[in-house]
């Protein structure tokens, strides 16, 4: 096998963004923030570390991780470095005005009933 071939076989088994994401929300802390952070973001353009925390009831620290993981995944965006403050990512093409972070939300609902956290 030539490694072009090693190439292509390991571009076909490597997960998707997608399936990376649906993985994270299996944790009942990324899905609570996830539905958080689109709710938010959807009224206000804008969530910060500290509300984040407030509402999951964490440390700071421990939310600017979620969201750092998020910004990893595509899902927001920081204002800079260090920074508190997160912002929506957008899809690219034809809805380049629906957020990335929108796709997931129905799912995380789901999960979140499937889990018994919401009714």
């Amino acid at each position: 096998m030539s490694n072009n071939n090693y190439d292509d076989v390991l571009d076909e088994i490597r997960p998707s963004s997608d399936e990376i994401i649906k993985k994270k929300i299996r944790k009942i802390g990324f899905c609570r923030a996830l539905v958080w952070v689109t709710i938010n973001l959807k009224r206000f353009g804008v969530v910060h570390a500290p509300e984040l925390a407030h509402f999951l009831k964490i440390d700071t620290s421990y939310a600017m991780r979620i969201l750092r993981e998020m910004e990893k995944l595509g899902l927001v965006k920081s204002m800079g470095t260090g920074i508190v403050e997160f912002v929506p990512t957008y899809e690219k093409g034809e809805n380049d005005n629906v957020m990335v972070i929108e796709k997931f939300f129905d799912y995380a609902l789901e999960k979140l009933r499937n889990m018994e956290v919401l009714g």
